[in-house]
């Protein structure tokens, strides 16, 4: 499929074509740019996993202001005694 390289702003891109049923395909491939989007996974890849440890982090601080106002609410529920004294 590839043909060969050519210089595109001082850097060397591959192309090549392809037949396929609804035309020719042409396909480009810069070495250079393909490294620096295998960067930009990773540090998405990092931020990713962050944001998930955050997030199970965040789960647990959350469950403290649930259960203060369940015992905000009992505390002005009236208590019944099973005593009838």
């Amino acid at each position: 499929m590839w043909k060969g390289p050519f210089l595109y702003r001082d850097r060397p891109v591959r192309w090549g074509t392809k037949g396929t049923k609804y035309g020719t395909l042409f396909a480009f491939e810069d070495p250079m740019l393909k490294g620096e989007e295998e960067h930009v996974e990773q540090a998405f890849d990092a931020m990713k996993n962050e944001l998930e440890s955050d997030k199970t982090y965040l789960r647990s601080i959350m469950k403290i202001p649930r259960s203060l106002s369940v015992f905000a609410v009992r505390l002005r529920l009236p208590r019944y005694s099973s005593d009838k004294t």
